[in-house]
């Protein structure tokens, strides 16, 4: 039988610990590597969701595949006294680089492992 594609061949985990594994290692340079690649463009299309989002008003937002924060950081400034906002991320571990953004933002924080995801949301 075949071997399937891993990202560490000399290491003695399944893939999908191995892919965990791999954005661990990533996650906290990511978003240096976003902004410059991008050429802060990144930047730009946030501050642009936030221009559009805020003429509907949200009560609700949850970010899907959150990755390191930046989204739901930015969202942030649509009026998280009255926002109910949810980042979920399937790839984070408990250093998870959006872990140490969320929290000093959104009072009452909570992040929580569910299954084999982080949840961060405020009540």
């Amino acid at each position: 039988m075949k071997e399937g594609v891993v990202p560490y061949k000399d290491l003695q985990l399944s893939k999908k610990q191995q892919v965990q594994l791999m954005f661990d290692r990533i996650a906290f340079r990511y978003d240096l590597m976003n902004h410059l690649l991008s050429f802060g463009i990144d930047i730009l299309w946030r501050r642009k969701l936030v221009k559009q989002l805020s003429e509907f008003r949200p009560q609700t937002i949850l970010d899907m595949a959150t990755g390191t924060g930046d989204v739901a950081v930015t969202l942030t400034k649509l009026n998280p006294e009255k926002i109910k906002q949810t980042a979920f991320e399937v790839l984070a571990d408990k250093n998870f680089t959006a872990n140490a953004k969320i929290p000093p933002l959104w009072d009452g924080h909570t992040a929580e492992r569910i299954c084999d995801a982080l949840v961060s949301y405020r009540k």
